[in-house]
């Protein structure tokens, strides 16, 4: 009974932190555009940083 007793605290544990990490890591996609899209649109702006500093 002890050992069903740990099994369930670990599983709560487990799922108390896969929670947290699910609410909690910062996403930057919208869900209105595709994954490569929005990958696209982040590659052109660091480009564009990119060239900036180059420039100056």
């Amino acid at each position: 009974m002890k050992k069903i007793r740990n099994y369930f605290y670990a599983v709560i544990v487990i799922c108390f932190f896969g929670i947290m990490l699910f609410l909690f890591i910062p996403t930057n996609k919208t869900p209105s555009q595709p994954a490569v899209v929005q990958q696209i649109k982040e590659l052109n702006r660091l480009e564009t940083i990119t060239y900036s500093m180059e420039k100056i």
